[in-house]
């Protein structure tokens, strides 16, 4: 068996709107369940925000699994593109993130995040996560008017 390493993720996000803006917080709070293995699914919405696979599967592990990370988070199959948008196709800006290796498996590896902005333009930004298996938090620069945001789980 094969031991794939992913991310799990927690955002925080704020819609545009200037002085409307809101903050939305995605926890994954509904996806905090006991037991020993995890939920696997084709997209996921919280909030107001959706996350879909280029592969088509994401998943959560439950609290007794070996790759529960101390709280709920998403993960994708290795190698997938994970999108982020907002449920009613409006801009948004991504200002942190908490990421862990969902596996925890020896060594750093990187996360690219790609904002794809209103207009056409984008930003990106790389995080290097130590390969522990606890969360650690990330913060962005110039993810702001995005349309959505995608990253590559690593391998």
């Amino acid at each position: 068996m094969t031991l794939l390493r992913a991310t799990a993720v927690a955002a925080i996000l704020a819609s545009a709107g200037g002085a409307h803006a809101q903050t939305t917080i995605i926890g994954f709070d509904p996806l905090e369940q006991p037991g020993y293995f995890g939920s696997v699914f084709k997209s996921y919405s919280e909030g107001g925000y959706n996350f879909d696979s280029s592969f088509g599967l994401l998943s959560s592990a439950h609290q007794n699994s070996l790759a529960y990370a101390g709280s709920a988070g998403l993960g994708a199959t290795l190698l997938s593109t994970t999108t982020l948008s907002r449920a009613d196709g409006g801009a948004f800006s991504l200002s942190s993130i908490s990421l862990a290796d969902f596996v925890s498996l020896p060594g750093s590896f990187d996360v690219t995040f790609v904002g794809h902005q209103v207009g056409g333009g984008t930003v990106s930004q790389t995080f290097t996560l130590g390969g522990g298996h606890t969360f650690a938090d990330y913060t962005f620069t110039g993810f702001s008017n995005l349309l959505s945001a995608t990253w590559k789980e690593g391998a």
